[in-house]
C-alpha cells in the first residue's frame, strides 16, 4: 500500500501546485504527529552522543538539535534503556539552553526538564555531572510541583486486554490505574506488555486538570496495526471502522485535513474526512487496470476538485473512473475525409544543406585566420601576470598555514582545560566565556583555509600561465 500512498501524495501535490498551493504534510511528519516509530533506537543512541560531544565542545546550537531528535525517538520507545536515555537528553538539553545564556535562557531550561519532573521528581540529576544552576532548577521546580494539586489519568482499552501506560517516555502503571499527575500536558504510549511488547498505540497528547479524573480510551489492536513505512497504513474492515479510524487520525493530525486511501478488488478509493460532519466527503473513485500515473491524478483532480467546488457553492465534484473511454462515434457515410496531418519531417526535408566542400573550405580559412594573427601580441600580460600569481600563492599559503596552525594550538588549549573541568563548566558565565572562545577559534580557522583555498586557486592558475607561455 506504501507506494499507492507514495503514488497519491505525488498527484496531489502536483494538483494543490497547480490550484496554487503548497499545503501537503510530508510522509515523516504525519508519522511523527502519530507517533509512530520512524527510527529504531540506535537513531536515537547517535543522536545523543553526537549531543555529549557537541556539548563538550560548546557547540550549542548543533547540541540542541541532535537532543530534540533523540527526545521526539525515545519518545516513541518502551523499555528502560530508553526511559533513561530519555532523562539523559532532557538533563542535558536544559544545560545547554543555560550555557547559551539571554534573557530566556532560565525559561527555555525549565520546559525541557519539566516533563520530567511532573512525572519522575526522583531521578534528580546528577550534581557531578551537570552545572549547579541545573541542579538548582531541578530542585525549584519539584519542591513547586509538589504544592500543586495533582489530577487523576486513567487509560483503558477499548477491544479488551492489559497493558502499560508510559508517560514522557516513562513507565508509570497498568491499563486502568489512576495515575496521579501534576496539571499540565502529557504525551501517553500504551503497550500490550511492560518488557518486550508486540503492540504499541499512538502517541496521545493528555490534559491533565487538578482535581479531575482525565480518561484515554484507545482501540490498541487497531493502532497497532500501523505501518510507518507503507505510507502509513493501517487496518480496517468496512465502511464502518474506516470512519472510526478516520476520526482518530484526524484528532491526531488536526488542523490538517486528512486523505484515506483504500482499494477493493477491482477500484481504487479516495476521500476526505470532515471532521465536523464526521463524514467522508468528496469520495473519488479509479478503476484499476489504466496507466498508473492517470488513476492517481484522477483521484486527486476528484479530491481538489470536490473541495474547490464545494468552497464555490457548487456542490461536490464527481470522478468519472479511469477505464471509462472517450465514446467515438462513426462520421456520416457524406462526410468528406478528414486531411492527412501534415509530416513535420517534410518540412526540415526541404531545407538547404551546405555540401561537404563548403564546409571543409570554411574551416581552412579559419585555420588560416588563426595562424596569420599576431598572438605575440595579445600574450604579453602573461609574463607579468604568472610570477604576481605565484608569489601570491606563496604568501597566501603561508599565512594560510599559521593561521590555522594557531587556531589549532588554541583548541587543544581549550580541549585540555575542558578535560580538567570534567567536560561540564562550573558556571553559566565561564561556560559562555568558553563558547565564545570556541566560536574564536572556528572563525580563525575558517580564515585560514579561505588563505589555503585562495593560495591552491592562485598556483593552479599560475601554471596554467607558465603552461601557455611556452
Amino acid at each position: 500500500m506504501g507506494e499507492r500512498v507514495a503514488l497519491l501524495r505525488e498527484a496531489l501535490a502536483a494538483e494543490l501546485k497547480r490550484v496554487g498551493s503548497d499545503d501537503l504534510l510530508p510522509e515523516e511528519e504525519v508519522g511523527r504527529r502519530l507517533g509512530l516509530q520512524l527510527h529504531d533506537a540506535s537513531y536515537a543512541e547517535a543522536q545523543l552522543e553526537a549531543a555529549e560531544l557537541f556539548y563538550f565542545q560548546y557547540q550549542f546550537p548543533s547540541a540542541e538539535e541532535s537532543l530534540h531528535k533523540a527526545i521526539e525517538t525515545l519518545a516513541t520507545r518502551v523499555d528502560a534503556r530508553a526511559a533513561t536515555r530519555s532523562r539523559a537528553a532532557r538533563f542535558l538539553l536544559g544545560a545547554v539552553h543555560l550555557g547559551v545564556g539571554g534573557p530566556e535562557a532560565l525559561e527555555r531550561a525549565r520546559a525541557a526538564i519539566e516533563p520530567l519532573v511532573r512525572i519522575a521528581p526522583e531521578h534528580r540529576p546528577d550534581p557531578r555531572a551537570y552545572p549547579a544552576e541545573l541542579i538548582q532548577l531541578f530542585d525549584d521546580l519539584r519542591d513547586e510541583l509538589a504544592s500543586q494539586p495533582k489530577g487523576r489519568l486513567r487509560v483503558r482499552r477499548e477491544d479488551g486486554g492489559a497493558g502499560h501506560v508510559w508517560v514522557d517516555a516513562q513507565p508509570l502503571g497498568a491499563v486502568g490505574s489512576e495515575i496521579l499527575l501534576p496539571p499540565g500536558r502529557y504525551r501517553v504510549l500504551v503497550a500490550d506488555a511492560a518488557v518486550n511488547p508486540s503492540r504499541l498505540s499512538f502517541l496521545h497528547e493528555v490534559e491533565v486538570r487538578p482535581g479531575e479524573e482525565s480518561s484515554l480510551w484507545l482501540d490498541l489492536r487497531w493502532e497497532s496495526s500501523a505501518d510507518p513505512r507503507d505510507g502509513p497504513s493501517f487496518a480496517w474492515v468496512n465502511e464502518r471502522t474506516r470512519v472510526v479510524a478516520a476520526s482518530r487520525l484526524s484528532a491526531q493530525l488536526a488542523p490538517s485535513p486528512l486523505v484515506l486511501l483504500w482499494e477493493d478488488a477491482a477500484s481504487l478509493h479516495a476521500a476526505l474526512y470532515d471532521r465536523e460532519q464526521g463524514e467522508l466527503i468528496h469520495a473519488t473513485s479509479a478503476q484499476k487496470g489504466g496507466e498508473v500515473p492517470a488513476i492517481f491524478a484522477t483521484l486527486a483532480r476528484g479530491l481538489i476538485g470536490g473541495v474547490a467546488a464545494a468552497a464555490a457553492g457548487e456542490g461536490e465534484a464527481a470522478s468519472a473512473p479511469m477505464a471509462a473511454q472517450e465514446e467515438r462515434r462513426p462520421p456520416p457515410p457524406d462526410a468528406e475525409a478528414p486531411a492527412a496531418p501534415e509530416d513535420p519531417g517534410d518540412r526540415f526535408a526541404e531545407a538547404p544543406r551546405p555540401r561537404a566542400e563548403e564546409v571543409r573550405e570554411l574551416e581552412l580559412r579559419l585555420d588560416e585566420r588563426l595562424r596569420e594573427e599576431p598572438q605575440a601580441q595579445e600574450l604579453r600580460w602573461i609574463e607579468p601576470t604568472k610570477w604576481a600569481t605565484a608569489g601570491a600563492a606563496v604568501i597566501a599559503a603561508a599565512v594560510g598555514i599559521w593561521v590555522h596552525a594557531d587556531a589549532a594550538a588554541q583548541q587543544r588549549e581549550l580541549n585540555a582545560w575542558a578535560r580538567e573541568q570534567g567536560g561540564v563548566a562550573t558556571s553559566v558565565e565561564e561556560g559562555r566565556a568558553a563558547a565564545r572562545r570556541s566560536s574564536s577559534i572556528r572563525s580563525q580557522s575558517q580564515l585560514g583555509n579561505g588563505f589555503l583555498v585562495g593560495a591552491g586557486v592562485a598556483g593552479v592558475t599560475s601554471l596554467v600561465l607558465f603552461y601557455l607561455d611556452d
